[in-house]
């Protein structure tokens, strides 16, 4: 019931704004571009593992539609490359092997050391759809939810696996690649703040938190590793330009 009362008087608020006011008045449109800087953040971080963060630029457009002077609405369209993000994981595990004693094969128990080097991109289609609300002339406050398609991934590197103490079993070097693995679709919410300094430039910064892990799930337990969800997070610092 509550909800059914929010949409009503928002519609009353538009319906009479729009009346009071010219359309060039009501819908504002330009074009965006900035930089973000983020990787996708595991929900569970294991020992011996590390990364960077990666920037990459964001261009695209964005409309505005004012439901009063001080409330309106905002969706963005436009390309976010996510920069590389370089890192490194250590794992130490208990494991059996088979070992060849003449004729005879057996199993022992033992461990093994993996070291992997990778290098993650990420290249989404982003539409973002904010609530933003102007508490002075210059400062405005949003909160909103965004959803990605990915347009091209790539998570290569290499792996090195040392099994006990070495010679038991040959070292064992793999190039590997899962950008197969990565989801196609992203969601989640985002925040932020918006500064005009002149009437047609205006700055955003906003942090955006995805919902959804960017691999596939089992991705982690088909590997032999503990299931994880890794969460895009990411931080923007673009400015809007108004044409319209």
């Amino acid at each position: 019931m509550k909800k059914i009362f929010l949409i009503a008087f928002l519609a009353i608020v538009s319906i009479d704004y729009a009346q009071e006011n010219p359309l060039e008045k009501i819908w504002k449109f330009g074009v965006r571009t900035g930089l973000s800087a983020g990787a996708p953040i595991p929900n569970k971080l294991e020992k011996g593992e590390d990364g960077e963060l990666g920037i990459g630029p964001l261009i695209g457009i964005y409309g505005k539609y004012y439901l009063s002077k001080k409330i309106y609405l905002e969706a963005n369209l436009y390309y976010d490359s996510r920069g590389n993000s370089p890192y490194t994981k250590q794992y130490h595990r208990d494991t059996i092997v088979d070992v060849k004693f003449g004729n005879t094969t057996t199993q022992m128990p033992t461990f093994y050391n993996a070291w992997v080097a990778g290098d993650l991109k990420l290249r989404y289609l982003t539409l973002p759809i904010n609530a933003s609300w102007s508490i002075k002339k210059w400062l405005a406050v949003q909160l909103g939810s965004q959803i990605h398609y990915l347009l091209r991934a790539s998570d290569k590197g290499t792996a090195k696996v040392i099994v006990g103490e070495g010679g038991i079993v040959d070292d064992i070097y793999r190039n590997y690649e899962n950008a197969s693995d990565i989801q196609k679709w992203d969601y989640g919410a985002n925040t932020g703040v918006s500064f005009y300094f002149f009437p047609e430039f205006e700055v955003q910064i906003r942090y955006h938190k995805s919902f959804k892990s960017i691999y596939r799930e089992g991705f982690f337990s088909d590997n032999n590793q503990e299931e994880r969800k890794f969460l895009n997070s990411h931080l923007q610092v673009a400015v809007n330009y108004q044409i319209k």
